[in-house]
């Protein structure tokens, strides 16, 4: 990976990413890491409005906890239909935890 263009600085800065990016693909092929992440996700509110009305403080404490889930997305580089999979889920377990109370 070394090459005589890179400095030892930016070798080691590729190299910590590229140890990054596969220890999020580990992390989602896991049955553990892919619970982690759904309760991540939804604990984050990834699927749920942020906006707050009458409420600015509240709205961007929403809005910074999205932005945690929307990191992990980035790094995992979920597509669409993974995306939807999770809400059908979400929507499920609402529906089934709702006839627990």
């Amino acid at each position: 990976m070394w090459s005589p263009e890179l400095n030892r600085a930016e070798e080691k800065t590729i190299r910590r990413r590229a140890a990054l990016m596969r220890a999020w693909r580990r992390l989602e092929e896991m049955p553990e890491g892919k619970l982690v992440l759904a309760d991540l996700f939804a604990t984050c509110g990834l699927l749920e409005p942020s906006h707050t009305i009458g409420d600015a403080y509240e709205t961007a404490f929403r809005e910074g906890r999205r932005s945690i889930a929307l990191h992990a997305l980035e790094r995992l580089r979920w597509t669409e239909t993974e995306l939807l999979a999770l809400a059908r889920r979400r929507t499920t377990d609402t529906v089934e935890n709702a006839g627990e109370g």
